[in-house]
């Protein structure tokens, strides 16, 4: 199964999709036959911009988020011969020493985007909603900067985006209305302990949290 598949490979990151699985290790991404478990095969791979934090699936492209602050936009469609459509590289804020793009999600023609940004060893966050609808150039559409210092995860329905942010001493989910991808608008805020991971279905949201 995909768990034994990951312990076997050790992997950054990985996604199962049928009999295909797609890996981020170090600089690069693998494509992978596991029809067989015991015997995973690699079909393809292409090399990344920098280690992999993140891979959504949606439609046939691939959307891997790299600790660089990218996201590379991949035509998957046929498995064997993996295509870079675009890179996706977020405007620097004053500052910046660097960011890493730790988590990605996508509905429809929207790419949801949680950053870390390093301002010379001062931490901060942000959310980002990109519109990839032409994959060769995707354009930022809307951008909140909320308090805590690292967003790690973000898990989008219902026009809802809900965003784990980390750091050693705090921790939670901020809420967005993101129906208007233009002006993602904080709902609500939820102290926890420092999440690395959000689900939700129905009206729960799990969170994977440091113990």
């Amino acid at each position: 199964d995909a768990l034994e598949l990951a312990q076997r490979l050790k992997p950054d990151v990985a996604i199962v999709d049928g009999s295909t699985a797609y890996v981020g290790k170090q600089t690069q991404l693998s494509v992978l036959d596991v029809s067989n478990p015991a015997q995973p095969v690699e079909r393809a791979h292409l090399d990344l911009s920098a280690p992999a934090s993140d891979i959504f699936l949606h439609d046939g492209t691939a959307y891997v988020a790299t600790q660089d602050g990218k996201v590379h936009i991949v035509d998957v469609r046929t498995p064997t011969t993996p295509a870079v459509r675009g890179v996706y590289t977020s405007a620097p804020i004053m500052g910046e020493a660097g960011r890493s793009a730790n988590s990605v999600y996508v509905v429809g023609t929207h790419a949801y985007i949680a950053y870390t940004i390093d301002r010379s060893g001062s931490y901060r966050s942000q959310f980002q909603i990109v519109d990839v609808s032409n994959p060769a150039a995707p354009t930022v559409r809307g951008v909140a900067v909320p308090g805590l210092k690292a967003a790690r995860d973000v898990f989008v329905v219902n026009h809802l985006a809900y965003v784990a942010f980390s750091s050693p001493d705090a921790g939670g989910i901020v809420i967005y209305d993101v129906s208007n991808p233009a002006k993602p608008v904080a709902r609500g805020t939820l102290a926890t302990q420092p999440p690395e991971q959000v689900y939700v279905a129905g009206n729960r949201a799990y969170l994977a949290v440091y113990a």
